[in-house]
């Protein structure tokens, strides 16, 4: 009952667009983070799992935002001059971003849950730890290594190790990017990112377009530099050197 009534002030807190009216209780995609498929609906992300906030400073959300407030006013000034036709773009934010506090192996940290159109597409797991601890951060990556296996070669065709800095797994689900800072004065960062990568690449390719958009309807004047005043050039080589 206290689930139910949690769900409910939930619901109440989000916007409208954020449900679809078919709610998928598991993904569309296959594979994804934790007891979530990739394309799993906000709804069911948020009936499943406590303590979930908005995460207003994303930087998606920054990027789409602003984007997206440029593109209303260039059509504004569009309708105000008469012109007809003016490309189309969401009248309200397709990526939303939702985080928690969380605690791994003792290392404390918050989870990142990005949604498009409503549907998890990606997983940031953040764990900041000190020196003292870096055998616990070692000790979730060797769990990484005995659950997905050794990780995949980079681009050069260099396999991974476990003490890189940065190593890539494989699973059902997509890549799994592992990205560490070592501590010394300041804490270390262990950084896990699981996404899919279909709806990751739909991600981009949205916010390419709205890039695209901005740039071709509101673009920004670039500030006129100041002329340099040399002396005329001695020899012709001095032209190009």
């Amino acid at each position: 009952m206290y689930m139910k009534c949690l769900f409910s002030l939930l619901c109440m807190c989000l916007p409208l667009s954020a449900f679809a009216e078919s709610l998928p209780i598991r993904g569309l995609t296959g594979a994804g983070y934790g007891a979530f498929s990739w394309g799993t609906s906000i709804a069911t992300v948020f009936e499943q799992t406590s303590r979930l906030k908005l995460f207003k400073e994303a930087p998606e959300s920054i990027v789409e935002n602003k984007r997206l407030v440029r593109l209303k006013r260039a059509r504004n000034k569009v309708k105000k001059s008469r012109r007809k036709s003016f490309p189309a773009f969401p009248s309200s934010p397709r990526i939303s971003r939702y985080e928690k506090w969380i605690s791994i192996n003792g290392l404390k940290g918050r989870a990142e849950y990005g949604f498009f159109d409503g549907q998890l597409y990606q997983v940031i797991v953040r764990l900041i730890y000190p020196k003292a601890a870096t055998n616990k951060e070692q000790k979730i990556v060797n769990r990484l290594l005995a659950k997905y296996g050794n990780p995949i070669p980079d681009y050069a065709g260099q396999i991974g190790k476990v003490i890189d800095d940065r190593i890539v797994f494989a699973s059902e689900g997509g890549p799994i990017m592992v990205d560490r800072l070592r501590p010394g004065k300041k804490a270390g960062l262990l950084r896990l990112t699981y996404q899919s990568p279909q709806m990751a690449i739909d991600v981009e390719r949205y916010l390419d377009r709205l890039t695209y958009l901005v740039g071709r309807y509101s673009p920004k004047k670039n500030p006129l530099l100041p002329r340099k005043t040399t002396k005329a050039p001695q020899s012709m080589i001095d032209k190009s050197i």
